[in-house]
This record gives C-alpha cells, sequence and structure tokens, in this order.
C-alpha cells in the first residue's frame, strides 16, 4: 500500500487544531529534549531564551521570541496547555502546530522544488550502487491527551459496511499497540522538507515498514503512556542518512530509510524502519547495473511455508480521514478523491498503517494464534513487518494474512493483493490441450510456489459446447488466456475457434454463480495491424478492421506472406468483439475486461516461449527460429511481467470495469534487437544489424495501462534493454 508524501499544509493545519492529535516540540531538530528540566534553558537552544516558550515545533518554525503570542492558534489553549504542564505562560513547551509551522511546511515544500535550494543527490562510493545522504536528526517531546486516544480508537471501528461506530473508551483499557506509531507520521515529514535532505518530497513513496516493539507492555498501556507524556518523559527521534544509511540504487529510483524512535529517559520503547522509494531518471548517477537484491527483505522477511492466518475486512472511502484524524496523514491521495485522482487514482486509497492496525485489532478479538500471543499478550520484544506492494482503492476488501518469521519474535502481515496471485495467496486453476502439457506447466509453478494450491484441467477442445464447464467450476475470476497460434491460413478454423473459445468461456462463466470478473488476452493486433513508416494514432476506440474486412474477401490474396498474419489479426478482432457482443446480450453477473499486449518479451518459464523464444533465438544464433521476428514489420514490446500485472489489475480492481488496456511498451526492429543485446554483452559476436529499416511512428494511449501498473509498484512499462536484461539473466 503504497502512499506519496504530499499537502504537507494538509497535515500541519490538521494537527494545529486544539486537541486534534498529539503534539511536538522540538529544538531545531539537534538536541533531545527527554531530560530536560521544565522551564529550564536546556528546552532553548541556538539562542533562544528561557522565556521564549514557542519551541521549535516540528523542527520547521523560526520564531522570533517577542512574535509568540501571534503564533498560538488558541490564546486560552495555550494557557491551558501551559497550567497543565505546571509552568508560566511565558515558559512552557507547547503541545500544538501553529500557522507559522503549517506556512513553513509549505515553503519547504514549494522551495525544495526549486532546483539549488536543496542539495542534490551525490554518487556513494566509486562502483558502488549507492548515494550519499546527510545525516539528519530532530528530537522532542510527545504530547498526549483523551481526545487522541479517542480519535485514535474511533480509527479502528467500523462496521462490515464500513461506517464508523460510536465509540468509547475506559482509560484502564490495553490500548492497539499501533497507537504509537499513529504518532509517528509529522516526523517524516520534518525529515523530508529538512534544506539538506536531497529527496524531494513530492513522488517519495513508501514501500516497507519494520515496526519494532521493544517494550510491548508499555506500547499497549495508555495509562503508562499517558503519563510518560504528562511528565515530559516520552520523545521522538527521527534520524535520516549518514555513512551508515546511504541511499541504495535500484532500478526505479533510490531506496532510502528513516528510522523513527520513541523514547523515556530509561529506554527505547518502539523503533520503526521506514523504507521509502523515489523514482530516478535512468541517467543518473550511479546507474542501476542490474544486479539489484532485495535488500530491503532483512532476515526477518516471512517465510514460505511458516504458520500463518488470514482475515479478511471491509474497508470505506471514510477509513483514511479517520485514520488521518489519529496520524495527522492528511495526503490528499487517502482523504480526498480529487485529489487522488490528480495522482491517477480513481477514489482516495488507504493507508498502509491503517490496514495494519486494523488487523492487529482483529486479532483482538480471535484471541488465539501466534501473532495474537506476540501482538497482545506477550511482553518479549517483537516486530511487525509491513509490505506495501500496491495500494488500496477503496471501498475495498482487506483480504490479509499474518505468517510466522524466521526471526523468532517476530511475524508479518500481507495484504495479499499483490503482484502476483501465486506469490500471495491466490489458489489458481489452469488449462491445456493435454496432460504433458498440463503437467509441464504445474510442475514448474509447483517448484516456483511449494506453498500455493494449484489444479490443472485438460480442454482438449475449447471450441466444443461445454468446454470450460468443469474448470469454471467455483472459481471467482477466469483469465482466458488461449488462442490459436497456427497462424494457419484458412479463416473458417482460425477466426471460428478463436470466437468460438471466447464465447465458450463466457457462456460457462455466466453459468458459474462465483465468478465475479472475466479477462480476455486479446492483442494489439485487434486495434491496428503492425504498418511502417506511417504516422497515426492507437487508443482505445481503434479497431483492426482491415484484417477483418480482408480476410471476408472472396478475391484476397490467400498466397501472400502476410496472409497467415492477417488471418490472425482478423481472429483477434472478431473474438474480442464477440467477447464485448455476449456481455452486451447478456448481462452477466461478472466484470469483462480485455487486456491487449503487442509482441511480448522477457523471462521464458517454459520452452519454446513463443514470442520471447524467437527472439533468444536471435541471442543464440538460431537463425531459422530467429527467421520470424526478422521479417516482422516493425512495431512495439511490451515486457511479459506488465502485461501479467495487467491482467491482474483488470481482475482484481474494483475500478476497472469494461475496459480495453492496451500493453504497447516500446517501438522495436530486428536491428534494435541485435544492439540491445549487444549493449548488454559487448563481447557478443552478433548478426549484421541492417541498415534503414522501417520504422513504427504510431503513438498509442496506454495512460490508464500506466496508471494501473503504478498501483503494482512499477514506474511504467519496462522498455527493450530492461526486458532483454532480464530475459537472459532469469533462470527457471
Amino acid at each position: 500500500m503504497q502512499f506519496q508524501l504530499f499537502a504537507f499544509a494538509f497535515a500541519a493545519l490538521a494537527a494545529a487544531a486544539p486537541g486534534a492529535a498529539p503534539g511536538y516540540t522540538s529544538t531545531n531538530g539537534d538536541k533531545p529534549l527527554a531530560n530536560a528540566p521544565k522551564g529550564s534553558a536546556a528546552v532553548c537552544t541556538s539562542g533562544w531564551t528561557p522565556s521564549c516558550c514557542a519551541t521549535n515545533v516540528l523542527g520547521v518554525a523560526g520564531l522570533e521570541c517577542s512574535a509568540v503570542p501571534k503564533t498560538i492558534t488558541s490564546k486560552d489553549n495555550f494557557k491551558r496547555q501551559c497550567s497543565k504542564q505546571g509552568l508560566s505562560d511565558n515558559c512552557c513547551l507547547i503541545p500544538i502546530i501553529s500557522a507559522v509551522d503549517v506556512t513553513a511546511l509549505v515553503l519547504k515544500a514549494i522551495l525544495k522544488a526549486i532546483p539549488g535550494y536543496s542539495n542534490s543527490l551525490k554518487p556513494g562510493h566509486p562502483g558502488s550502487q549507492t548515494f550519499q545522504l546527510p545525516a539528519i536528526r530532530t528530537e522532542g517531546i510527545l504530547r498526549i491527551d483523551d481526545d487522541n486516544v479517542a480519535s485514535f480508537i474511533n480509527a479502528l471501528r467500523t462496521r462490515p459496511d464500513g461506517s464508523a461506530t460510536t465509540t468509547s473508551f475506559n482509560q484502564a483499557d490495553v490500548i492497539n499497540p499501533f497507537f504509537l506509531v499513529a504518532s509517528t507520521v509529522p516526523l517524516t515529514i520534518t525529515i523530508l522538507t529538512h534544506r539538506s535532505c536531497p529527496i524531494k518530497p513530492l513522488g517519495a513513496v513508501n514501500t516497507r515498514n519494520q515496526i519494532r516493539f521493544l517494550d510491548p507492555g508499555f506500547c499497549r498501556s495508555i495509562n503508562t503512556i499517558k503519563a510518560a507524556a504528562d511528565a515530559s518523559q516520552l520523545s521522538y527521534g527521527a534520524s535520516f542518512g549518514g555513512e551508515e544509511s546511504p541511499g541504495r540504487r535500484s532500478k526505479r529510483g533510490i531506496e532510502f530509510c528513516i528510522t523513527i524512535e520513541l523514547f523515556t529517559p530509561d529506554a527505547v520503547v518502539l523503533r520503526q524502519e521506514c523504507s521509502f522509494m523515489q523514482p530516478l531518471p535512468k541517467h543518473t548517477q550511479p546507474k542501476w547495473d542490474g544486479s539489484e537484491a532485495e535488500a530491503s527483505e532483512s532476515a526477518d522477511s516471512f517465510t514460505e511455508n511458516g504458520n500463518s492466518s488470514g482475515d479478511t475486512f471491509q474497508m470505506s472511502p471514510q477509513d483514511p480521514l479517520r485514520w488521518a484524524a489519529t496520524s495527522k496523514d492528511y495526503n490528499p491521495i487517502h482523504v480526498w478523491k480529487t485529489g487522488a485522482k490528480l495522482f491517477g487514482f480513481s477514489n482516495v486509497i488507504a493507508h498502509g498503517n491503517h490496514v495494519g492496525a486494523l488487523a492487529v485489532e482483529r486479532l483482538r478479538g480471535s484471541q488465539s494464534g501466534q501473532a495474537y500471543q506476540m501482538c497482545w499478550e506477550s511482553d518479549k520484544a517483537f516486530s511487525i513487518s509491513l509490505k506495501f506492494t500496491r495500494p488500496m482503492i477503496l471501498p475495498a476488501t482487506a483480504d490479509t494474512e499474518w505468517q510466522a518469521s524466521k526471526a523468532e519474535g517476530s511475524v508479518s502481515f500481507i495484504v495479499k493483493r499483490a503482484e502476483k496471485l501465486l506469490s500471495h495467496g491466490y489458489s489458481i486453476r489452469g488449462t491445456a490441450r493435454d496432460e504433458s502439457k498440463l503437467n509441464a506447466a504445474l510442475n514448474v509453478l509447483r517448484k516456483r510456489h511449494p506453498e500455493a494450491q494449484i489444479e490443472g484441467v485438460i480442454v482438449k477442445d475449447m471450441t466444443a459446447e461445454g468446454a470450460f464447464d468443469e474448470a469454471m467450476a467455483g472459481v471467482a475470476g477466469v483469465m482466458h488466456v488461449a488462442s490459436d497460434m497456427s497462424f494457419g491460413s484458412d479463416p473458417k478454423v482460425v477466426v471460428g475457434g478463436a470466437v468460438a473459445g471466447v464465447v465458450n468461456a463466457l457462456r460457462a462463466a455466466a453459468k458459474t454463480p462465483s465468478v465475479k470478473r472475466v479477462v480476455y488476452t486479446s492483442s494489439s493486433i485487434a486495434t491496428t495491424r503492425a504498418t511502417s513508416n506511417k504516422k497515426f494514432h492507437i487508443d482505445t476506440s481503434s479497431w483492426n478492421d482491415a484484417d477483418a474486412d480482408l480476410v471476408k474477401d472472396p478475391n484476397a490474396n490467400r498466397n501472400d506472406p502476410y496472409w497467415p498474419s492477417n488471418v490472425y489479426g482478423a481472429s483477434k478482432v472478431e473474438s474480442e468483439r464477440a467477447g464485448w457482443a455476449f456481455v452486451k446480450e447478456h448481462q452477466p453477473q461478472f466484470t469483462f475486461n480485455t487486456v491487449n499486449p503487442n509482441l511480448v518479451l522477457g523471462p521464458i518459464l517454459l520452452p519454446p516461449g513463443s514470442t520471447g523464444g524467437m527472439v533468444q533465438a536471435i541471442r543464440d544464433g538460431d537463425e531459422e527460429k530467429a527467421n520470424m521476428i526478422k521479417h516482422l514489420p516493425p512495431q512495439y514490446m511490451v515486457h511479459n511481467k506488465d502485461v501479467a500485472l495487467l491482467h491482474l489489475a483488470a481482475l482484481l480492481e474494483s475500478d476497472v470495469n469494461n475496459e480495453r488496456l492496451l500493453a504497447f511498451a516500446e517501438p522495436f526492429t530486428y536491428g534494435s534487437i541485435i544492439k540491445t543485446f549487444a549493449k548488454i554483452d559487448p563481447s557478443w559476436s552478433h548478426p549484421e544489424i541492417p541498415e534503414n529499416e522501417p520504422q513504427d511512428l504510431s503513438t498509442v494511449d496506454t495512460s490508464r495501462a500506466e496508471e494501473l501498473l503504478k498501483r503494482y509498484g512499477r514506474n511504467g512499462f519496462a522498455g527493450l534493454e530492461e526486458t532483454l536484461r532480464e530475459q537472459l539473466a532469469f533462470k527457471p
């Protein structure tokens, strides 16, 4: 559940409301306050005096002492808070964020977008895949009152329909340990808006959180937490960068970590390691060398075969507002539909830590299992790992799972809506035309996903009536990827068979009440015929009528070398149109979507690998097998991982309804493939590169597909070089 740090004014304005949220005070972000006597000179640093009561809240306001009274959001609230701490009006730690702080946050966010205002990224040691990051730390005291507790509890209480319940709390109650986690969001904002920080706040994506509850008893006891806060004995510290925590180059950009601690004078009670990624241009030094390791997966990463327990619960578009009230994360993509749309989402998305907190709260009701014992009963330190693989657009059902980890005393929480069905707990049933092909596919998949439930059914003839009835029984989603790839010359056989296969699959799905979604693998050739040296535009309204009409023409030249391709093109046009016509006529219970990919390349699980295998043949020197690619007209390619993710989006995303998703990544030619292989391996003795090759000059509207890929952690489509690198490096 990725979220982008954005609109700091929203977070600051929310925190400025009296009693709305925990308050923070700091000393210009450079010294701890945990041991500072109330009202002493130790409270004020950098030339500040004890009579200056407005400490530099969140480390962002540079206030003059004489201006202090004008910076208080509510003078009465200011006096009340000072009195509560037993301090005089002219020297207290203000537990609110002032209007000046709001202005400072906004200005810092704006200024950081100006080139040269803040530090730029610098490469790390020569030859390393790292960036130098300056050491930045901010510290301060956490303030908590009853309203904070009430808003947190309210964020965790929802009815099955997603609406809020009326809440009350008993101060003696044990509280969800995520209460303290929810209080730390403003610290990341403070770090990322710091002028010395080379990270631009907009676009930084939270990809993973490792939360270590070092004193679980403290973190679950609201009375203990409040007592420490009332005595100014509960402090925070947030750290970024330095020699021990450099940025790491990844395929998509820079990965970095912000470490947050909550501590008393005696010990650290909670540590949170927040991993982020900011996209970078491919040319940024150091360039990614293709050797990216999953360094973000620490020793506590979840095991594939560990004990696990799962749960599902509903989340509504109103839930992020309740979480924002307690966490101060008023990011528009969470709380404002229009703001979410500005970033390409159809509606607001859930906060990642909110889903984690809700899952912990639901464990409380189960009162059983290893995860429950750790989160709610154990006094031994434990950790929770949350990995945000994709955003959850609301309303949605959170399909969650807890798994025991390799490291003793830790559990991992997974939202099973991630980039691969098998990787995250979905059961699948596949079909093949004969037993040998079925067994080959099952063996590979079971080897790669030993924990998954994988079944297979033989469908000898997909054109036969009722061909898919057995395979469809009890399933919730269908991906129909089968098609006649024989490149036969008889339209009645090829086109007729493709149409019958789609219609039979849809009929079987319509007869199966459990089926909610069907995705058909169409093709780019259903939208257009590959055309050289001609400028034209392709979008979701485009259809390849040229091939569809040609194969119906009795005077067409069936001896033309491109005739089989024309027949195949017509088969994809007519089969997809038949699918849309079936849905329009019968109004079935399921949603129907299509994915239209151009030539698919990438890692090959099973030989011969179709088009990917043909391209591999160029690299392997197999001229006979590579001959087809050599004589293809110029067109676009696409990585098979991106095609798979678009199928997943069409199957799972609630806002993808009756859509065609166009999967076109980058134009290529036979010569560009040779050049790319030679770039990857300069020692390769390659065939001659053709001169003056024709080019694909078309443009394609892939905006919807790219927006969906970004939900799954991609920056858009992978290009030719990245795809071929991964294809060559892949070991099945």
